[in-house]
C-alpha cells in the first residue's frame, strides 16, 4: 500500500528490521520497558497480542521510505470490540520524526478503518512517552477517561487510551 510517494506500508515480519527501529528509538523503548531493545524484544512485538483476542487479529506493518524501514505500527483489529481498530504501537526512528510521516500514516488508517467499517481508532499514551500526547490529539484522538496498567520488560506503569470517532 502506497501513501505518499517514496514511502510504502507493507506487513513486517523480519525482526531484523524491527530490531533496528527499536534501537533506533531506544529512547522511547527505555521509556516504556526501562532496558535497552533486543532480539527477544522484537520477536515479543510481533507475536505477543493482548488477552482474549486471536492471532489473526494482529497485524505487524513496517513503514519504509526510500525501501529503508523508517517505523512500524502494529494494530490489533476488533479490539476491544467489533467497531475498533487499536493501535498497539506506532514507533518511528528519532532521525524521521516531526517530518510528518506520523501524520500520513494516521490519515491513511482512518481512511482504512472507515472502508472496513470501524467506528473509532484507539491508542494507548503510558505515563513515560506523555510528550506524544500533542500528536495523537492533533490526529484527532480524545482522551476516553480510561487508564489501564502497562507492564514492560523492567518498568511498571499506567497509560491513557485515547481514541478517534471515524466518520
Amino acid at each position: 500500500m502506497k501513501i505518499f510517494q517514496n514511502i510504502q506500508i507493507k506487513p513486517l515480519y523480519d525482526v531484523e528490521e524491527l530490531l533496528y527501529v527499536l534501537q533506533n528509538a531506544e529512547d522511547y523503548v527505555i521509556k516504556a520497558d526501562g532496558v535497552m531493545p533486543d532480539l527477544n524484544m522484537a520477536e515479543a512485538i510481533l507475536k505477543e497480542k493482548p488477552p482474549g483476542t486471536q492471532e489473526f487479529q494482529k497485524i505487524v506493518l513496517g513503514i519504509y521510505y526510500k525501501d529503508q524501514i523508517i517505523g512500524f505500527f502494529d494494530l490489533i483489529l476488533d479490539y476491544p470490540n467489533q467497531s475498533t481498530m487499536h493501535i498497539g504501537l506506532l514507533l518511528i526512528v528519532k532521525t524521521y520524526r516531526a517530518k510528518g510521516f506520523g501524520t500520513l500514516l494516521i490519515n491513511e488508517l482512518k481512511d482504512i478503518a472507515s472502508f472496513l467499517g470501524y467506528k473509532k481508532l484507539r491508542a494507548a499514551i503510558i505515563e513515560e512517552n506523555k510528550s506524544v500526547e500533542k500528536f495523537w490529539l492533533k490526529s484527532g484522538f480524545t482522551a476516553a477517561g480510561i487508564i489501564k496498567e502497562f507492564e514492560g520488560k523492567n518498568n511498571r506503569s499506567s497509560c491513557g487510551i485515547y481514541e478517534c470517532v471515524i466518520q
